[in-house]
C-alpha cells in the first residue's frame, strides 16, 4: 500500500509537471541551463535496466513544449542569458550505447533536439565487448546461489530480488573505487562467489556501431568519455594522457570532428582532479561533464559541468528540473 507521503510527493510531481504547476516556478528560470543525462533507452525485454522509450518519448516531448531545448554549442551563452519563462536544457548520454540509435535518436530526430553523446571508443571499436559492471548485472541475475558473501566483505547477502540488487550495488561501490588494474581481478572473484561461469555471460551488442555514430550524426554531437571507460583520477599521467588522446583521436578519425566536450566516467566530485582538467585542456577539450547535481551559470566550472538524472517519468524528470532551481 502506498503511503500517504508517498502518495503527496506523486501528487505534487504530476502537478509540477502542468502548465500551472510549472509556471509556479518560472521565477527561477531568469539564469542558468540544466544538463539532463541519460545512459540506456530501451524495452522491457531488454537484458539491462533502461528507461523505457515510450516514457523517454513522453520526456522530451514534454520538454519540446515546456522548455527551451539547446543544443551543445549554445550551452555556455545560454547559461549566461538564462530565460525568464522557461529553463533551458541540454540532453546528453553517457556511453555511447546501442539503443541510443534503435530508440533515443529516432524520437530527438523528429523532435529536433540535438543531444551530446559520449563515447567510450574501444566499446565503438569492439561493440561486442561488455564491461565489467554489465558482467556484473548479469552474473548477479543469473547466480543460482541462495545466498552469497563478496570476497572483501562479511556480510551475507541473500539471493532474493532485494537481496541481489543489493549485493550488485555493494560490489560496484567497492569495485569502482580500487586501482583501474585490479577491477578485473576483482570482477572475477565476485563471479567466482556466485557460480557463474564468464564465459556463459552473452548479451546482445550492446554498443553502437561506429557506422550507428555516423548515421545518428545529424541530430547528435559526440564527446570523449575515454577509450575504456575508466576514472580518471585513479589513472597516472602517462595513462591518464593515452585515454583522453585515444578517446580524441578515435573519434575524430571516425566522424571527421575533433570532439570539445568530455564526460568524466562515474562522474562524481571524487572521480576527476585538477591533473584531470588540465589533460584535457591540452588536448583540445573546453568542457567537462560531471554527475554532480546542480544547474549550470556563467560562472560555473566548464570543466565540472553539473548534471541531474533525467529521472523515471515526466512527473519525475519536471520535479527534478523544479528543484534545481528552488
Amino acid at each position: 500500500m502506498r503511503s500517504p507521503i508517498g502518495g503527496l510527493k506523486t501528487a505534487v510531481k504530476s502537478f509540477v509537471a502542468t502548465s500551472p504547476g510549472l509556471a509556479l516556478t518560472k521565477r527561477a528560470h531568469s539564469t542558468g541551463c540544466a544538463v539532463l543525462l541519460y545512459h540506456r533507452v530501451g524495452l522491457a525485454s531488454d537484458p539491462f535496466p533502461n528507461l523505457n522509450v515510450e516514457c523517454f518519448k513522453a520526456q522530451m516531448e514534454w520538454l519540446a513544449r515546456n522548455c527551451h531545448v539547446i543544443a551543445p554549442e549554445e550551452l555556455k551563452a545560454r547559461a549566461a542569458w538564462g530565460s525568464p519563462s522557461r529553463p533551458h536544457v541540454l540532453v546528453t548520454f553517457d556511453d555511447g550505447y546501442r539503443d541510443y540509435f534503435d530508440h533515443a535518436f529516432p524520437v530527438l530526430q523528429r523532435l529536433r533536439i540535438r543531444a551530446l553523446n559520449f563515447l567510450c571508443t574501444r566499446f565503438n571499436d569492439e561493440p561486442g565487448l561488455i564491461g565489467w559492471w554489465d558482467r556484473l548485472f548479469l552474473a548477479v541475475r543469473r547466480s543460482s546461489k541462495r545466498s552469497a558473501r563478496l570476497p572483501w566483505a562479511d556480510c551475507e547477502f541473500t539471493l532474493d530480488d532485494r537481496g541481489r540488487s543489493a549485493l550488485l550495488r555493494a560490489a560496484k561501490d567497492h569495485i569502482k573505487l580500487q586501482p583501474e588494474s585490479d577491477k578485473e581481478y576483482l570482477t572475477q572473484s565476485v563471479l567466482d562467489v556466485l557460480g557463474v561461469d564468464g564465459d556463459a555471460l552473452v548479451a546482445p551488442r550492446q554498443t553502437m556501431s561506429w557506422d550507428e555514430v555516423r548515421a545518428a550524426a545529424e541530430s547528435t554531437a559526440y564527446g570523449g568519455h575515454t577509450h575504456n571507460h575508466l576514472i580518471v583520477s585513479r589513472l597516472d599521467g602517462r595513462v591518464l594522457e593515452d585515454e583522453v588522446k585515444m578517446c580524441r583521436d578515435r573519434i575524430a578519425n571516425e566522424t571527421g570532428a575533433p570532439p570539445e566536450a568530455f564526460a568524466y566516467p562515474n562522474g562524481r566530485e571524487i572521480d576527476f582532479t585538477d591533473e584531470s582538467k588540465q589533460t584535457l585542456k591540452r588536448y583540445g577539450f573546453s568542457t567537462a561533464f560531471s554527475a554532480i547535481e546542480g544547474v549550470n551559470r556563467a560562472d560555473a566550472d566548464w570543466m565540472a559541468v553539473r548534471r541531474i538524472s533525467g529521472g523515471t517519468s515526466v512527473a519525475d524528470l519536471a520535479w527534478r528540473l523544479s528543484r534545481l532551481w528552488a
